[in-house]
């Protein structure tokens, strides 16, 4: 008996590389590129402590609202 869960071909795996690829085209077509990127390098300024990163945080928030319509 296995571990339990189902599993799933290995042509059904995504590899984190291919969600993140996904994740930037969303973010790219939302126009949100900047915001995003300028999160993440606070984010990696800053231990990945997004408390420290409000003003990013906001300003990522505010332009995908915006491209939802």
């Amino acid at each position: 008996m296995s571990g339990g869960g189902t599993t799933h071909g290995k042509h059904n795996k995504r590899t984190v590389e291919e969600d993140l690829d996904d994740v930037e085209k969303v973010i790219e077509q939302a126009g949100c590129s900047r915001t995003y990127y300028a999160l993440e390098a606070c984010l990696g300024e800053n231990d990945r402590d997004w408390r420290k990163c409000q003003e990013e945080v906001k300003a990522f928030k505010l332009c995908h609202e915006r491209s939802k319509g």
